[in-house]
């Protein structure tokens, strides 16, 4: 019967920079198999759900970093293409390139911002695509349904680029005065409180006045298409909601408040426990764990793709790994006829013998002695990490190595000193001195058992005591 195997270790190789890569690797592998701590090393546990693969979460404003996507847009070209598919839409409708804005480590304002926070979330799934990870599933917070839209197969990357251009845990928005009166009483009963670094009050009364205008341009854009993932929406009551992310839709995203709790529990429910948050930074992922634990899911495993300040590359193949150690399919291109590397060191054998040595099958010269009182039989040396000798014979009512019947409960058996005999002539067989004579010992009793035997056939002087 197969045995599922539910932990899982991977060695991170992507940004590898150093002199000599393969020890490197070499020494990642050997912490892996020590079982100690290496900043390449991956482990992780299967969990429930994940052999259709993660949720991918776009996490709306609050991911971006100055320096956010540099490195991605000089090593990955899959990336680098996305954004300049992007820049198309974005040069047009608000006149800046994110290419030259992430490249500047210029990101602006918030709408600029959003924009960018788009452009990243898409370049990160195509680079995600690349590497042979595919989502079971979507969902998008505030911002983040646009490239949810996109990764799920409602819009195109120019719609929803035009879509990002025509927008801009629970959220509490505000006048700054009000928010501040709320952080300040919440901080006083110990609730932990942090502010989100942006100047729009998304998801209140205060967006308003662009509904209208949001509406009026999303209106001249081509007509959704069905998901071809499932999707699940932050926008609406009902997660699981198949409307068409029409005009009314994106109003409702930019006015009413984020129902991400919902989508989470939604996903959950339908047996999902892998997430991947798919942004510059993880800002939802502590919420996603949340939520689970609080719903008695705990066998669930939360992943991000990037950190602020940290190698992009590296942590994108920290993600891949992450993903394939809690369970989730890694189309890693290799198969089982693909060819080694001619250059790999063959195997280092040990060139110790584990079979047996052959002998005769018992007959009747191999059978045991019926005069020795014992149960030994033909010797046959068994070689292996510790070698071993055994002795086989036939045993049947005509060579029993005793005198007369010995019945218990009309059952035949062997007499307990038979079975002493043996053993004890097993052990002197195997490292005991023996007779100079060369014969071999028998066990015999003068009126008690003791340490004396002699020859079996009773006619040499041999004798030890």
């Amino acid at each position: 019967m197969p045995v599922a195997i539910t932990a899982r270790g991977a060695v991170v190789t992507d940004g590898l920079m150093d002199a000599n890569p393969v020890s490197t690797v070499l020494d990642a592998l050997d912490a892996m198999a020590l079982q100690v701590r290496d900043p390449r090393v991956v482990t992780g546990a299967v969990v429930p759900g994940a052999e259709n693969g993660a949720v991918w979460v776009f996490s709306g404003h609050g991911s971006h970093w100055a320096g956010m996507g540099r490195e991605l847009l000089a090593t990955e070209a899959v990336f680098a293409a996305t954004l300049d598919q992007v820049d198309v839409v974005f040069r047009r409708e608000l006149g800046f390139s994110a290419r030259e804005a992430l490249t500047a480590e210029q990101l602006g304002g918030t709408d600029q911002v959003q924009a960018l926070t788009f452009a990243m979330q898409v370049g990160l799934a195509a680079v995600l695509r690349e590497r042979g990870v595919t989502p079971a599933a979507v969902i998008g917070h505030s911002v983040g349904e646009v490239a949810a839209c996109v990764v799920s197969g409602v819009f195109d990357l120019a719609h929803g680029a035009a879509i990002s251009a025509s927008a801009e845990s629970t959220v509490v928005l505000g006048t700054l005065a009000a928010v501040d009166e709320v952080v300040q009483a919440w901080t006083g009963e110990g609730m932990m409180v942090r502010r989100v670094n942006t100047d729009v009050a998304f998801h209140s009364p205060a967006m308003d006045a662009l509904t209208g205008e949001l509406a009026r341009l999303v209106g001249g854009l081509p007509n959704p298409r069905a998901a071809q993932v499932p999707l699940y929406t932050t926008a609406l009551a009902d997660p699981r909601s198949t409307a068409p992310r029409d005009p009314d839709y994106w109003v409702a995203n930019l006015r009413e408040r984020v129902r991400f709790t919902e989508a989470v529990r939604a996903a959950a429910e339908d047996g999902h426990r892998l997430f991947l948050e798919v942004s510059a930074h993880p800002v939802v992922s502590h919420s996603i764990a949340e939520t689970l634990l609080h719903d008695k899911m705990n066998d669930h495993a939360v992943v991000p793709v990037l950190r602020r300040d940290q190698p992009e590359r590296r942590s994108v193949g920290a993600a891949v790994a992450g993903l394939y150690c809690h369970g989730a399919p890694v189309a890693h291109g290799f198969t089982p006829s693909t060819s080694w590397r001619a250059d790999l060191p063959g195997t280092q054998w040990q060139h110790r013998r584990f079979w047996r040595t052959p002998t005769p099958p018992p007959g009747t010269r191999a059978l045991h002695d019926v005069s020795a009182n014992t149960l030994l039989g033909g010797a046959m040396e068994v070689t292996g990490a510790v070698p071993a000798r055994v002795w086989q014979t036939r045993l049947d009512m005509e060579n029993r190595p005793y005198s007369g019947d010995h019945p218990v409960q009309n059952t035949e058996i062997v007499p307990a000193a038979v079975l002493l005999n043996t053993f004890l002539s097993c052990a002197f067989t195997a490292g005991a001195p023996w007779p100079t004579c060369g014969c071999a010992p028998r066990w015999r009793r003068h009126g008690r058992v003791t340490s004396r035997w002699s020859c079996r056939t009773g006619r040499c002087s041999c004798r030890r005591g």
